[in-house]
């Protein structure tokens, strides 16, 4: 008699449970009643049985054999149950937005050697993916838990690239940009722009040592490139020859500024 009745208690839990499946109209079939419960409605969990400790979750401490809807749970993507509890766990999370606001800027020149990297920080993110080097698509060099990262000491007048990852336990942000900035030459250049083979005066020969640079590109050490961009470009260019020649001559109407002032303190102009 006690195997039958175990029989009969089995296969009717089982009638139940197969009735109360099939009225949840199901959308695919699930090999297992938890993914039933998953996938149906975009995550929102369902439960039916005993609800004498109110574990079916809807508000209320009555039992129920078809499915009633769990309260204020949405993106479930797990459940479980016990003796007389109910657990789920959500998606529910948001992944952090890309990074904003480096430092140094980007495009930024005549940077340091020896940077600190900032950028703002990002509500939600936990830690912060560092991508860094002179290549235009830089590597991945370490993950930091705070808004800034020290890359050491860096070559000068060089230009390295930059990018910034927030990411937390829902996932890492998309899409970020990637920054760079130029380091500087460690040259500073001396007030006596024009004097380009640097022997105390403003001639001729220092705008003919100009042109031949420009031509070839070679012949100048890097503190007399600096002297020899008297336009203040950052870029040797003819019209510095130009300029050096009206200096040498004393045409100083148009001179830059800058030069016009160490043209002045060489005697070249009124």
């Amino acid at each position: 008699m006690k195997n039958l009745f175990l029989f009969i208690f089995s296969f009717l839990l089982l009638s139940n449970l197969l009735l109360a499946v099939n009225e949840f109209d199901l959308e695919k079939n699930l090999a297992y009643f938890s993914e039933i419960l998953r996938h149906q409605n975009g995550g929102t969990p369902y439960a039916w049985g005993d609800n004498y400790s109110g574990h079916l979750g809807n508000g209320t401490w009555d039992s129920s054999n078809v499915p009633v809807q769990v309260l204020n749970l949405t993106d479930v993507i797990g459940i479980a149950g016990g003796i007389s509890h109910s657990l789920a766990i959500s998606s529910t999370c948001e992944i952090p937005s890309c990074a904003t606001n480096p430092n140094p800027s980007d495009g930024a020149i005549e940077v340091s050697t020896t940077p600190t990297l900032s950028w703002s920080s990002i509500t939600g993110a936990t830690s912060y993916e560092v991508y860094f080097g002179t290549s235009s698509n830089p590597p991945y060099v370490t993950n930091v838990l705070t808004n800034s990262y020290s890359p050491g000491t860096l070559n000068q007048g060089t230009t390295y690239y930059w990018k910034i990852i927030p990411k937390n336990d829902c996932g890492e942000a998309t899409g970020c940009s990637i920054w760079s900035f130029t380091t500087g030459s460690g040259i500073s250049c001396p007030p006596d722009l024009g004097d380009v083979n640097e022997n105390g005066t403003i001639t001729s020969f220092d705008g003919s040592l100009v042109l031949i640079y420009v031509v070839n590109s070679i012949g100048l050490s890097p503190s007399q490139q600096c002297k020899a961009d008297v336009n203040t470009s950052s870029n040797i260019i003819s019209i510095d020859a130009t300029y050096i020649l009206q200096c040498f001559v004393g045409l100083c109407n148009g001179l830059p500024k800058s030069f016009k002032t160490s043209c002045q303190n060489h005697g070249n102009c009124p």
